[in-house]
């Protein structure tokens, strides 16, 4: 397991009334970086997790593979 800092696009839901469909097209979505212990990486997603203990982990994070903008592996400090 390795630590990794994913930056992915968010869906996006806007309930500001009407917009044009130009303004709609222009602000689809937000970008997100998350970091954590990358626990899974596949075609179809990556899983990133907060916490591991004896093999169990709590507080994971599944993005889908279509919205990863870019994956950066943490150095270890030795």
């Amino acid at each position: 397991m390795k630590v990794a800092k994913v930056v992915w696009r968010d869906a996006k839901l806007d309930n500001n009334g009407w917009v044009t469909i130009d303004e709609a097209v222009e602000n689809n979505y937000d970008t997100v970086t998350s970091v954590g212990t990358l626990i899974y990486e596949g075609d179809d997603f990556v899983a990133l997790t907060t916490s591991v203990l004896n093999n169990k982990c709590g507080g994971v994070l599944y993005i889908p593979r279509g919205c990863v903008q870019s994956i950066t592996y943490m150095k270890e400090k030795q």
